[in-house]
């Protein structure tokens, strides 16, 4: 009632003139309801900004007043052991590291998976630019999506913890906000943090880890680039990808097996579309295969390609063409 006095622009259109004081022990009640059940603190803070969603227009959650907001609810759990932290998706108690895990600063990446594709030589960039090593990887997307098919099995293997989303817009950004805001917290030694997200409205995640001494850089994708900015000396650097790292045909080859196996462990055999080894290989190096084909003169053809390849075997479904590794001792 005080925002819709002093502050009604903040407001969605629909709520600016309406009459709150009459509903309010209604609308505490539901609010209370609705965040009852929630499993752990970041649950319960993700319930609170999308149930804020609903009222408040994008430049309030860019504000200051909104970052007040949320480190007065996280000094609050922080204070009523509400959850025994078993649904906590950094697996600590809001102490500290697990035993052994806890010494050094440490820098925090936090990548929206399914708006930036963040190959192994755009990490390895930008962890060149950070003061700390990059201990902790958080990938947030709804692995449930077709586009992101496979992909959870390769951050996996490269160290990320996999975040699930629903479905919705706004919705990776929500749980960005829930779990980065907590990460000083659970991460007390961390001093730097990457946001890899194309969503402006991650401004206010950076405001309020900024209040908390950490060094914030937001990474964002132009093109083929990356645009990084550190929010604490305002110098923005781009990264340009230097291509493959793939040098020869027999080094393609290897490299598709490599990533097959990946896909396909810990059921090996198992057959997939040559589409999405197609784009597990973009992902992590920046160029496709047939991009690199085109480098190494082996013509244009992914599918003759494959047919090549000694580790590889192919089959023609109705869904068009799938590849699956060889086992030595039926198809040699």
């Amino acid at each position: 009632m005080v925002t819709q006095q002093q502050k009604p622009h903040w407001l969605i259109p629909k709520y600016r003139n309406f009459s709150f004081r009459e509903v309010q022990a209604d609308f505490v009640e539901k609010l209370t309801a609705r965040l009852d059940h929630l499993e752990s603190k970041e649950t319960f803070i993700f319930g609170l900004v999308r149930f804020l969603r609903k009222l408040f227009v994008p430049d309030f959650f860019r504000g200051r007043v909104f970052s007040d907001l949320l480190q007065r609810v996280h000094l609050l759990l922080a204070q009523a052991p509400l959850w025994d932290g078993s649904s906590n998706i950094f697996g600590v108690s809001a102490g500290g590291y697990e035993e052994g895990k806890g010494e050094g600063a440490i820098a925090i990446l936090l990548v929206d998976a399914e708006n930036i594709g963040l190959t192994v030589e755009g990490e390895k960039f930008l962890q060149s630019i950070c003061q700390f090593p990059i201990q902790i990887k958080i990938a947030f997307a709804n692995w449930r999506n077709s586009n992101m098919s496979k992909r959870d099995l390769v951050l996996h293997k490269r160290g990320y913890q996999l975040v699930h989303v629903p479905s919705g817009k706004n919705s990776a950004d929500l749980q960005m906000t829930a779990i980065g805001s907590s990460v000083f917290v659970h991460y007390p030694t961390a001093k730097e943090i990457i946001i890899c997200s194309s969503d402006p409205d991650l401004n206010h995640l950076s405001n309020i880890l900024r209040t908390r001494g950490l060094a914030v850089y937001s990474v964002v994708k132009q093109g083929k680039s990356l645009v990084i900015s550190n929010y604490t000396t305002g110098a923005v650097e781009t990264h340009f990808p230097t291509g493959s790292g793939v040098s020869s045909g027999y080094a393609l080859e290897q490299e598709i097996t490599r990533i097959l196996k990946d896909l396909t462990d810990p059921l090996p055999g198992t057959y997939i579309s040559i589409s999405t080894l197609s784009t597990q290989f973009k992902q992590l190096h920046g160029q496709s295969v047939t991009e690199v084909m085109k480098d190494l003169n082996l013509g244009s053809k992914y599918i003759k390609f494959l047919q090549t390849c000694s580790d590889l075997k192919l089959r023609l479904t109705d869904n068009g063409w799938q590849v699956s590794l060889c086992n030595d001792l039926f198809d040699a």
